[in-house]
């Protein structure tokens, strides 16, 4: 890249940075990072004492205002831009024990190995290793899109950003940052407090009675969740 091309890029980078990504003021960054974008997702949050918390109707993906808030969001000159943005997401990859990834397929949401299908089970049986099973891993994915296509209303960074503030919000309730510091707080000043929690998950095609519990954006699974809590309180 040659001096007159980088200084355009730098000129480029410049007026993006000015026009989309500072204050009002121009002095200092709308967000400083993604905990704070995404926290201006959802509706105003709710104070209880000298904390804020995001609504929970808003949490668990059933309020209807803030649903439509991002393309009020995003500048025009985002949505016009054509240059391509890359990034790296965490992906999962799905490959055949014995064929590995080459031959995968996939049908009603589920990946298979296409030599396993056409394959008969006693000759599967005799593989070394035994029958072949798809196995799962979690890997770092380079992506690229056009900018447009990148921060427009249901593309990719608002899909992200909406999974932070979820995040957040299970953050604030059960994370250090609150549960465990207030569990401390109250045994330094009342007693000894030991909490225990456990939680298992048990899927099934079929619900066979099983509760099933709502998680933060719509998630459904099916849940067991014991908590143990033994305290020794201080008296005057």
């Amino acid at each position: 890249m040659s001096g007159t091309e980088k200084r355009k890029k730098q000129h480029d980078l410049t007026a993006y940075v000015s026009k989309v990504c500072l204050d009002k003021e121009g002095t200092k960054l709308k967000n400083v990072d993604a905990w704070d974008a995404a926290c201006e997702l959802g509706c105003e949050p709710i104070k209880i004492g000298d904390k804020y918390y995001e609504p929970f109707t808003c949490v668990l993906g059933q309020c209807n205002d803030c649903k439509g808030k991002w393309k009020h969001r995003v500048h025009k000159m985002e949505l016009e831009c054509d240059e391509i943005i890359s990034y790296v997401v965490w992906g999962t990859h799905h490959k055949c024990s014995y064929h590995g990834d080459y031959k995968m397929g996939i049908k009603n949401g589920e990946y298979y190995c296409k030599e396993c299908s056409s394959m008969a089970d006693e000759k599967k049986r005799k593989l070394k290793g035994g029958s072949p099973s798809i196995k799962k891993m979690k890997l770092r994915i380079k992506r690229s899109e056009k900018m447009k296509d990148f921060v427009k209303h249901g593309g990719t960074y608002e899909d992200y950003l909406w999974k932070m503030y979820y995040h957040v919000a299970h953050v604030k309730l059960l994370g250090n940052r609150e549960l465990v510091d207030k569990l401390y707080e109250w045994a330094e000043e009342k007693g000894s407090f030991l909490f225990e929690g456990d939680y298992s998950e048990k899927y099934q095609p079929t619900y066979d009675r099983e509760i099933q519990s709502e998680s933060f954006g719509k998630d459904s699974d099916v849940s067991m969740e014991i908590k143990i809590a033994t305290y020794t309180a201080k008296f005057d």
